[in-house]
């Protein structure tokens, strides 16, 4: 989750849960949308909802409800309507619709926040869309525009259940994801390459989902055969940028540095089986170059990597608070297809200039009530299999700002292979002396052995039966994970 410049500046992946993202429309689908009316005071996006519609839902349907909900929203205001003016066709003026359940849901929370003392109405309502991959997944957002003067917004209200008709299945807000920070650029001019003429198994996809991936940091021979030739392994679901605009433009190149070290632990694996392999990647970017990306974009990559087939799916990122009910559909069709996610257990945000090795346990980053993050902590749940990982410094101690539990977190890393030092990782492009650290990095090192391990062993149907096919060891101390199981890397 977080990158360190030897120790001296970090940046942590998390989830902000604000609902402030500028979505724009994906490529593949047009946008419904009413366009904007005068604007007072401007809140961009303060409606920002994702939805799902059920299996099976015909596109009649769909499109029935998506315009149904769009004109409800856009129906919550204060003033009264105009009816001589036209309006765009995907909207209504029609007075009756103040009485629908979401007009009324929307219209009297605002009452509510404002007290009567301030006049209102939500303009410029849209729909976005994923990629043509996945019809069911939809987002909308719509602009709050307040009147009077000294007026601020209030806190956007959750989607309310029920209230946009039977043809949807699930809805929840969208929230950011966000890097603390975007430290200087660490790129040190190498290139990851192996030896040789590995061969390339066709038979095992590991899903990344992170920043894209960057060509140039890879040796071209390598490059290009890691992908399909089809083109689906790499995609971007950043929306208001193509679908192929896939490259890694993280200032560290997170998402290609966690894929290479997923390739150097699959890689690692199969040279001790005597049977040097590469697996295929899917890099699927879902972050931005700010290290920015919405629970929609990353469900959106969720869902590609699950009917494109990937084998494993790799998390580096996750939020802390309440658990999101969208990410969470996609993490049980995950399940249900017997695809593994191995996620990332989270660090303390921030700067750190410490030492990366603790000589002490620090139980402030021991993850349980009041200290949740997801997806990690959903690996104790039957519905969902999910492998949670954190590095450690030694076989009982953790890394220093890493987060831990015996509770939720499946599996540590004691990571003591050269380059690497104790809890950091030297992929090749990155300076010398300069190291990444965190359980961003930790992650990859279990999707790349367990995808190696796969290879022989096939799918599993739970978390703890596929940890086992790493062969974890187990400490005599305090256990950071489950039953105290690392491996060493």
């Amino acid at each position: 989750m977080k990158k360190f410049l030897s120790g001296l500046r970090g940046k942590t992946l998390f989830f902000l849960l604000l609902l402030a993202a500028a979505l724009t429309q994906t490529s593949c689908h047009r946008h419904f949308g009413k366009g904007s009316g005068p604007k007072t005071n401007h809140v961009s996006n303060w409606v920002n909802w994702n939805y799902i519609f059920k299996e099976g839902t015909d596109s009649a349907t769909r499109r029935l409800t998506i315009e149904s909900v769009v004109a409800a929203v856009s129906n919550v205001s204060t003033r009264p309507v105009d009816t001589t003016k036209q309006r765009p066709p995907a909207t209504y003026n029609d007075r009756r619709l103040a009485a629908t359940p979401l007009t009324a849901y929307l219209t009297s929370y605002l009452r509510r926040a404002f007290r009567g003392k301030s006049d209102f109405f939500l303009d410029s309502v849209q729909v976005h869309f994923c990629a043509c991959h996945d019809t069911l997944l939809w987002n909308l957002t719509g602009n709050l525009n307040i009147g009077g003067s000294g007026q601020s917004a209030p806190v956007p209200p959750p989607p309310p259940i029920g209230a946009s008709g039977d043809a949807v299945s699930t809805a929840d807000s969208n929230a950011d994801i966000a890097q603390s920070q975007s430290p200087p650029s660490l790129l040190g001019g190498g290139k990851v390459d192996f030896g040789g003429q590995p061969k390339i198994a066709d038979n095992m996809v590991l899903g990344i989902i992170d920043s894209g991936i960057d060509p140039t940091l890879f040796s071209s021979g390598i490059f290009s055969q890691l992908f399909a030739s089809d083109g689906s392994g790499t995609v971007n679901f950043i929306p208001g940028l193509p679908a192929t605009a896939f490259t890694d433009d993280d200032p560290v190149r997170h998402g290609s540095a966690v894929a290479a070290i997923a390739l150097s632990a699959f890689y690692g694996e199969s040279v001790k089986a005597g049977k040097p392999q590469l697996p295929r990647l899917m890099a699927l970017k879902a972050l931005d170059n700010k290290g920015r990306g919405s629970t929609f974009s990353v469900s959106c990559a969720l869902s590609y990597a699950i009917s494109h087939k990937a084998n494993l799916i790799n998390l580096s990122l996750g939020y802390p608070g309440a658990r999101d009910q969208v990410i969470d559909h996609f993490l049980r069709l995950a399940a249900q297809g017997r695809i593994p996610v191995v996620a990332a257990a989270g660090n303390t945000p921030g700067d750190h200039t410490e030492s990366l090795c603790e000589t002490q346990i620090n139980w402030l980053h021991e993850l349980k009530n009041h200290h949740m993050f997801f997806p990690a902590c959903q690996s104790i749940d039957p519905n969902y299999c999910i492998i949670s990982v954190t590095g450690q410094s030694s076989p009982d101690l953790p890394c220093r700002y890493q987060n831990f539990s015996s509770r939720y977190v499946g599996i540590g890393v004691v990571n003591k292979s050269s380059p690497n030092s104790c809890c950091g990782f030297s992929p090749a492009f990155i300076s010398s002396g300069f190291t990444l650290d965190g359980s961003s990095f930790a992650t990859p090192v279990i999707s790349g052995q367990l995808g190696f391990n796969m290879l022989s062993s096939g799918p599993r149907n739970d978390a703890a039966s596929y940890i086992q096919l790493l062969h974890p060891l187990n400490s005599s101390q305090t256990p950071l994970t489950w039953k105290g199981e690392y491996i060493i890397y």
